[in-house]
């Protein structure tokens, strides 16, 4: 407990004897980091679901084009060249 007590709150603020004191105090100061803490994960689920619409937008569209290269291979499969012989003298 006083670990935590430490990283939230100054070191000022715990010289109290009292240790409900502390953690009243320790209490005060996390609820004021909550709305911090709040916008941060928000911040970072917003950024991770960017990047994730990007990466399956992306993902589609390569699939498209590689279904397209199929298409385009499985034609060509059925595309017939005739023979042409060359002159000698070539």
């Amino acid at each position: 407990m006083e670990t935590l007590m430490n990283a939230i709150v100054k070191a000022e603020y715990l010289k109290h004897q009292d240790e409900q004191v502390k953690l009243l105090v320790a209490l005060v100061r996390y609820q004021e980091l909550l709305p911090l803490k709040l916008h941060m994960k928000m911040k970072f689920h917003n950024s991770t679901t960017g990047t994730l619409d990007f990466v399956v937008s992306e993902s589609k569209d390569t699939i498209n084009k590689l279904n397209n290269v199929s298409e385009i291979l499985a034609t060509s499969k059925n595309i017939g060249v005739d023979q042409v012989s060359l002159p000698p003298s070539m």
